[in-house]
């Protein structure tokens, strides 16, 4: 969702600033400090409602969700693995599980613990070895 911040119409007296909200697709109007006036295509249900999530798409997410705990899992079993050995331990393929530990590096859920016969050891990040 989008927000920009326009100033009010100089005959306000009011003060404060206009918000423009952008909500699936639709541009809402919405005057700030609780005065409630909104002026939107088909109405601003948008906000409240959930996206839905397409039944593939959640069982893709989900399949992902359960592969990055047993990557977790087995790094806080067996202390710092470097690819190789995660592969092993985890059954994931080297190319996938490449791109789950470059996204949990970016998320700060594993990080580079050193070098072991010239590969990267990933481990749990410092402090997050006690958790």
């Amino acid at each position: 969702m989008s927000l920009f911040y326009f100033p009010r119409p100089p005959t306000y007296r009011g003060g404060g600033m206009l918000r423009m909200l952008g909500v699936f697709g639709f541009k809402c109007f919405i005057y700030g400090f609780g005065y409630g006036v909104s002026f939107c295509k088909r109405g601003c249900k948008g906000l409240a409602e959930k996206p839905k999530i397409a039944p593939e798409k959640a069982k893709e997410m989900q399949e992902r969700a359960k592969e990055r705990s047993r990557i977790l899992k087995e790094i806080k079993s067996q202390g710092g693995l470097t690819l190789d050995e995660l592969s092993k331990a985890t059954g994931i393929e080297k190319e996938r599980l490449f791109r789950h530990i470059i996204a949990m590096r970016q998320f700060g859920k594993i990080a580079i613990a050193g070098e072991r016969d010239n590969q990267l050891v990933y481990g749990l990040p410092e402090g997050e070895e006690t958790k």
